[in-house]
């Protein structure tokens, strides 16, 4: 999402918010690309995925909330990547199964 993001020049945005500024015509086009942003967002997330940022107003409030639900914080991070590493260390074909079967499940 961060390449698409820096394609359309919306990264900077979707990361720091719409800029404060006086100027009336800035104000309409920056909220203009903020509505494409939380577009481009919306049609990018899964439907079960769109229900969390369904009611986000913002482009910035919709891919925080979608880095807090699905990012987590550090810790978070350690324990997915320690049961993933355990997972996989321990997979282990069974007696009767044969490479074909791996492959189709």
């Amino acid at each position: 999402m961060q390449t698409l993001f820096k394609s359309q020049d919306l990264w900077k945005l979707v990361e720091e918010g719409i800029a404060k500024t006086d100027d009336a015509a800035k104000i309409r086009e920056n909220k203009k690309k903020d509505a494409n942003a939380l577009y481009l967002l919306q049609q990018a997330t899964h439907d079960d995925i769109f229900q969390t940022i369904l009611s986000a107003s913002s482009s910035r409030e919709a891919w925080l909330t979608l880095q807090q639900e699905y990012r987590g914080d550090s810790k978070v991070i350690t324990v997915r990547l320690q049961t993933l590493r355990r997972e996989f260390e321990t997979s282990m074909m069974k007696k009767d199964e044969t490479i074909q079967d791996s492959l189709q499940s």
